[in-house]
């Protein structure tokens, strides 16, 4: 068993970059291969193995128990630690989290705020991604490369365009015109939609554009981005870019719950991040303050 488990590691060694296996799927796709999948006569639970031979059976379910724990708890140490704020002026900080600018072309005037943001999207290490300064409508978007939808995740190449000049009823929102938490809010989300598309294939890039006609289709698509965003620990900076844009357009009927019983919210409103972020565990050391 030892030994089929060693070739197996080396061979996933071999043929995952080190970005795959730093990601979770990968992980529970390797125990549960192993577990389950490997010689399935040989290791899955029978009667014949709980009668004839407890001591076997009672390894093995050792073994699935000890691999699934592993896994919970390397989820666990995968999150980062979520910050209420964090200070512009903190110039420290800039060498810290340059690491994380591996593979990226960061846009100068906002260097650390990404910086700071891709710090919480470790399983996006190795992946490639160009964040390119323009003049359009949209403030920021994110989207795959033309050739990338083609390329397995690992080859892909990201653009996360970030407008400078847009039209007057959006100017007050671009990133230039928010706050410095909000601008690590906002590129928290764009990296969200990147951490999305890396679990699609050329089929799911398909099905969105076509669905892209579909107002309620994108409420649910920008809904689960956010949802995302929380869960890698940047709910507060998501809540600060919430704020802000609903402060500068002057909605606000966005600052209540009045979308959300008519069953439309396509961004989170400040109370429904606030809510995601009460329900997990990984905002816990600021639940009383």
């Amino acid at each position: 068993m030892s030994k089929i488990i060693e070739e197996k590691v080396e061979s996933f060694r071999d043929q995952k970059t080190e970005e795959q296996r730093f990601t979770m799927r990968y992980i529970f796709k390797y125990f549960f291969y192993n577990l389950v999948h490997l010689e399935r006569k040989r290791y899955l639970y029978t009667a014949y193995d709980l009668t004839e031979r407890p001591g076997k059976a009672i390894q093995r379910y050792l073994v699935c128990t000890i691999g699934i724990i592993f896994c919970a708890f390397a989820m666990i140490a995968n999150a980062q630690n979520p910050i209420q704020s964090f200070i512009e002026t903190d110039t420290d900080t800039l060498g810290y989290f340059a690491r994380f600018g591996k593979n990226k072309q960061l846009p100068k005037r906002f260097e650390k705020q990404t910086l700071i943001a891709l710090s919480y999207f470790p399983e996006l290490v190795n992946t490639k991604i160009d964040f390119i300064l323009n003049n359009d409508i949209t403030p920021l978007a994110s989207i795959p490369s033309v050739w990338s939808v083609f390329k397995i995740p690992s080859d892909r190449t990201y653009l996360i365009t970030i407008s400078s000049q847009s039209i007057e009823l959006l100017n007050p929102i671009l990133l230039n015109n928010l706050t410095y938490n909000a601008q690590i809010g906002v590129l928290g989300h764009e990296l969200s939609h990147v951490c999305d598309f890396q679990t699609w294939n050329l089929f799911d890039f398909i099905k969105h554009v076509l669905k892209n006609i579909s107002s309620t289709y994108l409420d649910q698509f920008e809904y689960n981005t956010d949802k995302i965003c929380i869960d890698h620990g940047l709910g507060y900076q998501l809540k600060a870019w919430s704020l802000d844009t609903r402060q500068k357009l002057g909605i606000k009927r966005f600052m209540s719950e009045s979308d959300i019983k008519n069953g439309r919210e396509r961004y989170m409103n400040p109370n429904t991040i606030d809510r995601f972020m009460a329900q997990d565990t990984l905002y816990n050391a600021f639940k009383n303050q």
